[in-house]
């Protein structure tokens, strides 16, 4: 297989792990174009996107075969890209409900939440529950944006 790709292996998992992510983006969308707020569309984003990776026979195969091949992929080094890729599509997918700034930031929140369970899993706030995930947003990422968005009123400056 490797035979295919002028880069060899390297490419190879390049270009999976690149379908794969555009996969989770796309179904991310899904859930959060219907999300009727803010904390259920980023709770919607993280849910789905690690539910997905858990999914994913080739991560997980990866995961348990090669630890250090994907922990290197997402390592602060590399995932810049990433990181720049989900605030654009914050910005894309939660602008309806904050200002583009803030929608890049929970962009980035996002991604950052499920790149850290991916790198570590923990069982004391499993994100695949729907629930979790929503807790977790409504904890930690609502009361930091505006506080009128903390407090549930409309957004001054999105409200439509």
């Amino acid at each position: 297989m490797y035979r295919y790709f002028p880069g060899g292996r390297a490419e190879l998992l390049e270009v999976t792990l690149g379908q794969g992510v555009d996969r989770i983006f796309a179904s991310c969308a899904r859930v959060t174009d219907h999300a009727e707020s803010l904390a259920e569309a980023a709770a919607g984003t993280i849910n789905i996107a690690v539910l997905e990776l858990s999914n994913d026979a080739v991560l997980q195969q990866l995961l348990v075969d090669e630890p250090d091949t994907i922990a290197t992929l997402i390592s602060p080094m590399r995932i810049e890209p990433l990181v720049e890729r989900a605030s654009e599509w914050g910005v894309d997918h939660f602008s309806r409900f904050v200002e583009p700034a803030i929608a890049a930031h929970v962009g980035e929140w996002c991604v950052r939440v499920v790149t850290d369970h991916l790198r570590s899993p923990a069982p004391v706030i499993d994100i695949t529950d729907a629930a979790l995930a929503r807790a977790l947003v409504e904890t930690f990422l609502i009361p930091t944006l505006t506080p009128a968005i903390a407090a549930g009123l409309p957004n001054p400056i999105r409200s439509y």
